[in-house]
């Protein structure tokens, strides 16, 4: 854990808020971006984004540093998002996939618009693999859909990864290795035709 959010956490304990401005300023993005990619719903991510710091908040007097701080935080975002899912699946929901590419996509997709890429074509089809890539990933069961956001975006470890989610080492490693094959053979067509890699391998 790192110290600095340690002392944050004591500063805030003690009444300080000023100390979770800046916890909250470290975490916001990477928070939505978890919550993002793993409910495919830009509103409700920005509401559970809110609710993980609502918990941290109110743990300011019962936290213990018994594991890095970011692995903590990632705990309380995997429990909110898979009990979101196991929510809305038990009301007959299903989230849509919209927006997959994300705004940095957009961007870059952009910058080939305007000439600003060596190779427009070349960079068109990378493009279109890496969103293809997140709609696969946003298809995945839930527990593997959260150990690949929190591996391959969070580049977080084995063991943080079961930390957070409250599963053993091996579990993670199970759940990556099923992805892995899930995401290549859905993206067979792709993977044939241009040479790349899912970039999901470890």
């Amino acid at each position: 854990m790192a110290k600095t959010e340690f002392i944050h956490m004591e500063r805030l304990a003690r009444g300080d808020d000023a100390a979770f401005e800046l916890i909250l300023e470290r975490y916001k993005k990477r928070i939505f971006g978890i919550i993002y990619r793993y409910i495919q719903d830009r509103t409700l991510a920005e509401d559970l984004s809110q609710e993980v710091f609502i918990r941290i908040y109110n743990a300011r007097h019962t936290y213990e540093p018994t594991a890095k701080f970011s692995t903590w935080v990632y705990a309380i975002t995997s429990n909110l998002c898979l009990n979101e899912i196991r929510k809305q699946k038990a009301a007959g929901k299903v989230f849509s996939l919209h927006d997959v590419a994300g705004d940095g996509e957009h961007e870059r997709m952009n910058g080939i618009a305007n000439g600003r890429t060596a190779d427009p074509s070349e960079q068109l089809e990378k493009e279109e693999i890496a969103a293809y890539v997140r709609k696969v990933i946003s298809e995945l069961p839930d527990q593997q859909r959260m150990a690949v956001i929190l591996r391959r975006y969070e580049d977080e470890s084995y063991q943080d990864i079961a930390r957070a989610m409250k599963l053993s080492v091996s579990a993670i490693k199970s759940l990556l290795s099923r992805a892995r094959e899930n995401i290549r053979r859905k993206m067979a067509p792709f993977l044939s035709r241009s040479g790349e890699t899912t970039g999901i391998d470890d």
